[in-house]
């Protein structure tokens, strides 16, 4: 388990200008990995004991020129399709996306602006202060028991921070720049995806963009999206097709919705899975034409125990079944920022920048908004980029331990002493992962700490670590 874990945060060390901002790179990870509360930098340094030159050295890591986070990012997004057991649809990956809200009160924040919060919960404020997060996922492990592994994450809100009002970003694309993030993913891995969303974006604008981007030999689309119609929508029934047994009259408008009440005897029943459960779900496919997005979708209406639903795709081929099996699938994207939230800690950083004006704590109007001085951008930008770097970092550690739980099941369950009143899922959870490999690294670490010959010299990262590391890298050697 530590070797592979190794291994992994070993194929990094390319990325990396200089030694020293490598191993401060697994220092953050592991702390991530192992530590079971994080609130910030000084979390890293109570967990493995370290003095203020460290807790330093790990504020400038953040914002280091020795690494570049794009890099980062598509290394760690190759390394998990090349070695993650990924569930795939006609040869393409599964990727959910979804935006999550974080609640932030520093006043010199870049990207901090008033969000108006849509849940139902009375748990959460209509309206509060903080950042907007935009993220990709990866479903792996098996249909039954999947996990969304984090690919990706951007800040999708307060740009204004860190850009000139002339040049300020367009508002309220939201949903477009989470499309965008996928295209980037897709085409410099080349793998086609199919990307799962929620109602949210059902957009005009984001199934003309995946439009846009085609397979060159077969001109299919390279991003094939998957999302649920809103109860407003409407259809139009393109020209008839006499292979297909349910067709309109061209120019027939159809409310989806009403589509249930009024052509039920049109629908098949045909078991499939939703949410877990395999169950007879009442199916009907049809093709219409849908004139936000200037192009003929495919709209899956499906009568399921949880009621009805009506989905809709770009990919023409997909069956009904599939359609709802894989939107069932798309809730473990909250299962994710779940385990970053309340076990990984990826979103408790508390960077801030003298650079940028005080800002109000209390909700206001995001036209108020005031952004830096234009000698002020940069440095801004760079305490922007400190947040994506955390959170990033936060969320290698997560699919490393998703990792672990796949490919060392059996040996988290016999290291694992704690309790737990029911086991949910025969996987381990990336919680009761976290448990049992920070015992192990902890006793490693130990191992080191007493056989070495070095005393504390107020060096900038742990002496035991790097000793750790040098020991995993000798024995490595020896196999080779």
């Amino acid at each position: 388990m530590l070797s592979f874990v190794y291994h992994a945060l070993s194929s990094f060390r390319p990325l990396f200008s200089r030694r020293k901002p490598y191993l401060l790179f697994i220092l953050v990870v592991l702390g991530f990995m192992t530590s079971t509360q994080i609130e910030g930098v000084t979390s890293f340094c109570r967990h493995f004991r370290l003095n203020t030159p460290t807790y330093l050295a790990l504020l400038h890591f953040f914002r280091s020129t020795a690494y570049d986070l794009s890099q980062l990012s598509f290394h760690w997004q190759a390394f998990a399709i090349a070695n993650a057991p990924t569930l795939r649809h006609d040869g393409r990956l599964v990727i959910p996306g979804d935006h999550t809200n974080v609640t932030k009160e520093g006043r010199r924040m870049p990207g901090v602006h008033t969000i108006h919060q849509a849940s139902e919960t009375q748990s959460k404020p209509t309206f509060f202060r903080g950042h907007e997060w935009g993220a990709l996922g990866l479903l792996i492990g098996s249909l039954a028991q999947p996990f969304c592994l984090p690919l990706s994450f951007r800040i999708h809100g307060g740009f204004r921070h860190i850009t000139e009002k002339a040049l300020e970003a367009v508002k309220d694309q939201k949903a477009l720049r989470l499309l965008m993030m996928a295209a980037e993913l897709a085409l410099f891995h080349g793998q086609s995806i199919l990307l799962v969303l929620d109602a949210y974006f059902a957009t005009g604008p984001v199934f003309r963009a995946a439009a846009a981007i085609k397979l060159t030999a077969s001109n299919l689309p390279f991003i094939s999206v998957l999302t649920r119609a809103k109860k407003s929508y409407v259809g139009v029934a393109p020209k008839a097709d006499v292979s297909n047994p349910v067709s309109f009259i061209e120019g027939t408008r159809l409310k989806l919705y009403e589509v249930f009440s009024e052509y039920g005897y049109l629908f098949h029943e045909e078991k499939a899975v939703v949410y877990g459960r395999e169950e007879l779900v009442k199916l009907l496919t049809l093709d219409l034409f849908w004139p936000s997005a200037g192009q003929i979708l495919r709209f899956v209406f499906a009568k399921t125990s949880r009621g009805i639903i009506v989905l809709m795709t770009n990919d023409t081929t997909m069956s009904a079944k599939a359609a709802v099996e894989w939107y069932c699938l798309r809730y473990r994207i909250e299962t994710m920022f779940l385990m970053l939230k309340s076990v990984i800690g990826a979103f408790c950083y508390h960077f801030w920048t003298r650079s940028l004006a005080r800002h109000s704590r209390k909700p206001k109007k995001n036209d108020t908004l005031v952004g830096p001085n234009s000698d002020d951008l940069e440095k801004c930008t760079e305490t922007w980029g400190c947040y994506e770097r955390f959170v990033t970092f936060g969320g290698i550690a997560l699919g490393l331990l998703q990792l672990v739980s796949l490919r060392f099941g059996a040996e988290i369950w016999k290291g694992f002493n704690g309790f737990l009143r029911s086991r949910s899922r025969s996987v381990a959870s990336e919680r009761t992962s976290q448990f049992v490999f920070g015992q192990l690294l902890s006793g490693e670490l130990e191992k080191v700490r007493q056989g070495a010959s070095f005393e504390d010299d107020g060096s900038e990262y742990p002496r035991d670590l790097e000793g750790w590391v040098e020991q995993m890298e000798s024995s490595a050697d020896t196999k080779t």
